[in-house]
């Protein structure tokens, strides 16, 4: 089985970063980029934690559109239903998800899909330090990966991997990366996992 790194892709109404807009948990129109005091929490701040998510988030943006189905922002994943549709398919048990509303400042949708904030927990320790091309600080902590292979083990479709630098990655088998494709999922690229590079 060949597994991937699911990276964005820039399309039409798919920017690589959710940079014009801002991340609520409730909606006021009164001072709509201006962050509230309940926009974080335990569920923002921890990493692949399986830890209980606001009933709803409000995604206040000055884009004019939004039509991707997969995005990394605001600690955690924004994915479209046919994404999460997707991961039951394939019983992906990883995650929490919660409704998001893509708006603009006056509270109009800008968009035709249907989304959710998501947190994947559980994350697997399986890279193969002794066939991958990694180096590492003083500290001992990764501070360049040239080339990644995982342990051969009973994999998951769809997982997240236990080592800090990969935060906001998200990882799949080609199982995944044929079903994106048969659905024509938007914003969306792949990196065979033996070909991923990242520099910090």
């Amino acid at each position: 089985m060949k597994y991937f790194v699911i990276t964005p892709k820039k399309d039409n109404y798919c920017p690589i970063g959710l940079s014009e807009g801002i991340l609520h948990t409730e909606l006021n129109l009164l001072e709509p980029f201006t962050p509230l005091k309940t926009d974080s929490g335990e569920w923002r701040k921890y990493m692949h934690m399986n830890t209980e998510l606001p009933e709803k988030f409000w995604f206040v943006t000055r884009d004019k559109r939004y039509n991707f189905d997969f995005r990394w922002d605001s600690g955690g994943f924004i994915l479209s239903e046919i994404f999460i549709n997707l991961l039951n398919k394939y019983n992906a048990n990883n995650f929490n998800f919660s409704p998001l509303n893509f708006v603009n400042k006056k509270g109009e949708s800008v968009s035709t899909k249907t989304y959710y904030y998501v947190k994947f927990f559980n994350p697997l320790n399986i890279v193969d330090y002794d066939k991958s091309k990694i180096s590492f600080n003083k500290q001992g902590y990764i501070k360049k990966v040239i080339e990644l292979h995982l342990k051969t083990l009973d994999i998951p479709n769809i997982f997240v991997l236990q080592e800090g630098i990969f935060f906001n990655k998200l990882f799949c088998s080609e199982v995944i990366v044929k079903e994106v494709k048969f659905l024509k999922l938007k914003g969306i690229d792949f990196i065979p996992i033996e070909n991923y590079e990242i520099v910090i």
